[in-house]
């Protein structure tokens, strides 16, 4: 992948992603690979020339920053260590962000929206956090707890004084259910699998939770007001409501959206699944 730099940022800046884009490691596939979907790795790396700009990479830049001042703020746990495991052939490689010796403790520190806790934790989360475990246990680092320090970039203080509902501070601890080694071991095994067949041309498509898909939906609507009173996920429930509310009240159909398809994914412009249904004019990222 090749960074560039469309908006013209400072080129301090834009050489610190390049030098962090480039610090490889010496494995077969990362634990961000490992549990991201198949096609995803295998058309990265058909395609080495794919870009992306040093724009979208900023809050990557901030983390690394985090990472150097908890190390020097505590001398005594572990900070960014990278670690391997061999596993069916491959080499899995994947690093953490801090780690407690005295109370076992495996800690990632995520610069992430504030929706992210109040929709709770994501599945990816939980899997990354795990396979990291496994990757401690077998380099001697035996983990008795995980947790997430979420960074809230866009949290509101208005909005927290105002709904109790919203996150009361900007920093919260979101501890992560710890697998049992078994389940750990298997589930990176059946990943591998997975990666290892698409390595030999049996790739397989990304599924609706890969591509996060927000599925269809009908919202009921009122004539002069922007957002839905209510959103449902069938036809039927939205005309019912509609008809209850009575007045000009009426029923919007809003497509399915795959997010990350659209937004997020760095393949979108050379993937032939989202091309059978990008939707006409959308730009994909990288293009």
């Amino acid at each position: 992948m090749k960074i560039t730099n469309r908006f013209g940022l400072p080129g301090a800046i834009v050489q610190a992603l390049k030098a962090e884009h480039n610090n490889y490691n010496l494995s077969h596939i990362s634990v961000a690979e490992l549990i991201g979907p198949p096609q995803i790795r295998t058309l990265a790396h058909q395609n080495p020339d794919i870009t992306q700009d040093a724009s979208s990479m900023i809050w990557a830049l901030m983390g690394k920053a985090m990472h150097q001042i908890l190390e020097q703020a505590e001398p005594s746990a572990i900070v960014e260590q990278r670690l391997y495991l061999d596993i069916q052939g491959w080499k899995l490689g994947g690093q953490f962000d801090r780690m407690t010796l005295s109370r076992r403790t495996l800690q990632d520190y995520k610069f992430a929206s504030v929706w992210e806790l109040i929709h709770g934790l994501k599945s990816e989360r939980e899997q990354q956090m795990n396979v990291l475990a496994e990757l401690a246990l077998h380099n001697g680092y035996p983990i008795k707890r995980l947790e997430i320090v979420h960074l809230c970039r866009d949290w509101s203080a208005v909005k927290a004084k105002g709904d109790i509902r919203y996150p009361q501070r900007q920093i919260s601890r979101v501890e992560v259910p710890l697998w049992s080694a078994d389940i750990r071991q298997q589930f990176i095994e059946q990943r591998v699998a997975l990666h290892q067949a698409a390595d030999h041309g049996d790739v397989a498509p990304c599924t609706d939770d890969d591509r996060w898909y927000s599925g269809a939906s009908w919202a009921v609507m009122k004539p002069g007001r922007k957002s839905a009173i209510k959103l449902h996920d069938s036809e039927a429930q939205a005309h019912s409501h509609a008809t209850e509310l009575g007045g000009q009240h009426y029923v919007e159909h809003r497509p399915g959206e795959h997010k990350r398809c659209a937004s997020y994914c760095l393949v979108a412009s050379v993937c032939p699944q989202w091309a059978m249904v990008r939707p006409t004019g959308l730009t994909p990222r990288g293009e």
